[in-house]
């Protein structure tokens, strides 16, 4: 049975830690299989007052291999330096993806681990992963495949967890490459939506004067981002929230516009607190 707090309720913060992460489900998989806990873990399942145990989570992500083609976008992520020695591997982080339609699948994992990829109202993707036995090696690779036209500038991992510990090192950002463009393009931004900041990401055939703008839901402009000559190139312009006068902008709807010579774009962007 599942330990009851004082309250008669299920208690699923089995490291007791604060927090109901993905180390908690792997720890009752190994309580209801008869496997013994981690060594230097104190769970709820114990009759003892003593805090959990984090294990160090000096772990670095990297986006190892992108893959692109007509209908999706693959991503391979690579987890190195995991602590294989803390008998169980609990991995969660989320994906900050370029759109509000964002989608994700978990497509390839190593032998021996449990996923799940769950859409979140925010645009954002979360990712758990499980391995109850752990793992021999120190590297993790995973490949995850995006929808269609979702690689829109860039991507962010953040708000990872490996085991009951916040890990260090993680990605925030892969813009593609910045080779020659052949057409003007408001590409998008990363995250959306987002607080504090974004990223737009533009696109320029040639050197000419582009005028990029912010407004408002009821079409103030709020903020002027950029009104200069930029060369050629993939660009990335960020936005901090702020108007003209220096101000945060409070939460809600806006719009990004681009002009560059003959052409113009306007895009949605979503502030989140």
């Amino acid at each position: 049975p599942l330990p009851l707090t004082a309250q008669g309720k299920l208690n699923a913060d089995v490291d007791r830690n604060g927090v109901i992460q993905a180390y908690d489900a792997a720890l009752i998989l190994k309580h209801v299989a008869g496997l013994p806990m981690p060594a230097g873990v104190a769970t709820c399942f114990e009759a003892t007052d003593s805090p959990a145990v984090q294990f160090p989570a000096q772990v670095t992500f990297a986006i190892s291999e992108l893959r692109k083609d007509a209908q999706s976008t693959q991503l391979v992520v690579k987890c190195s330096g995991v602590d294989s020695s803390a008998g169980m591997i609990a991995l969660s982080f989320d994906i900050g993806l370029a759109s509000l339609s964002s989608t994700a699948a978990l497509s390839a994992l190593p032998d021996g681990y449990l996923a799940y990829v769950n859409q979140l109202n925010d645009g954002r993707v979360r990712v758990a992963v499980i391995n109850p036995h752990g793992i021999a090696a120190k590297d993790i690779q995973m490949a995850i495949t995006l929808g269609e036209n979702e690689w829109l500038g860039g991507v962010r991992i953040d708000n990872v967890v490996l085991n009951n510990a916040p890990a260090s090192g993680a990605l925030l950002g892969v813009p593609p490459s910045a080779g020659t463009t052949q057409s003007f393009a408001l590409v998008g931004a990363y995250p959306n939506p987002f607080n504090p900041s974004t990223r737009i990401v533009v696109d320029l055939p040639q050197r000419t004067s582009v005028r990029l703008e912010i407004y408002n839901a009821v079409g103030t402009r709020v903020r002027t981002l950029l009104n200069e000559p930029v060369g050629p190139g993939r660009h990335e312009i960020v936005w901090d929230g702020l108007n003209d006068s220096g101000q945060t902008v409070s939460s809600g709807q806006y719009f990004c516009r681009m002009r560059a010579d003959a052409f113009t774009r306007t895009i949605r962007l979503m502030l989140l607190k």
